[in-house]
């Protein structure tokens, strides 16, 4: 990847809205449902009732706002594939993207050690520990709290990568894509089609052999 011209390469896989499964829309629609009906009735009650009534139409109105912004901040993601390398961001902008782009995340395969596309059963209780030995001790997540996120797993993406490496990764800050250590060098992203992009990946000539679970990345 060049960090200065746009990229023109075919891709050779794209997935738009890698981060917003149908799973998560219906969740994300009933809760704005359920919380629309919550500030209705209670705004109604609290003009019958009691003034007092009326701060749970103010919880029900953050709760609404919350679900939109977040089904909002998922919509535009997608993940771009090709020989040059990979790019995960703003869908609209991944066609021509570069390594200085702040809207898209971007990455050459010289730059990647290691890869995995693993599916939603990474977090399930038995494989939570063994996943952990993917982030670096600084950006772990205490084992309860990966417990309690099981019911809400998706499949995701990990790139482990080396920043001294041409192309390395550049923009950090991508909605979407999580990064870990300091300096980060592990980054995580959603995906709809795991096999689909683990079938891709094994098409890229620079890209390292996918693995299909996270234990083999290191701190």
């Amino acid at each position: 990847m060049n960090d200065a011209d746009p990229i023109h390469a075919d891709p050779i896989y794209t997935e738009k809205r890698c981060s917003l499964p149908w799973s998560l829309v219906i969740t994300g629609l009933l809760c704005v449902t359920a919380g629309a009906v919550v500030a209705i009735v209670s705004f109604v009650l609290s003009l019958t009732i009691s003034l007092v009534i009326f701060i749970l139409t103010a919880v029900a109105a953050g709760w609404i706002t919350f679900w939109v912004r977040f089904l909002r901040s998922n919509w535009p993601t997608g993940i771009w594939v090709d020989e040059a390398g990979i790019r995960i961001g703003d869908a609209r902008a991944l066609s021509f993207a570069t390594s200085q782009s702040q809207t898209v995340f971007t990455c050459s395969w010289t730059a990647v050690g290691k890869i995995a596309v693993a599916d939603r059963s990474w977090r399930t209780p038995e494989r939570s520990r063994a996943a952990a030995a993917a982030v670096p001790q600084s950006g772990r997540i205490p084992f309860w709290v990966r417990w309690l996120m099981v019911p809400f797993a998706r499949p995701v993406l990990v790139i482990h990568a080396d920043r001294r490496a041409a192309g390395s990764p550049r923009a950090e800050l991508v909605d979407n894509v999580f990064s870990f250590g300091a300096p980060p060098t592990t980054w995580t992203a959603f995906t709809r089609r795991p096999k689909a992009l683990r079938a891709a990946l094994a098409q890229v000539p620079g890209c390292p052999t996918v693995a299909d679970h996270i234990d083999p990345f290191g701190p």
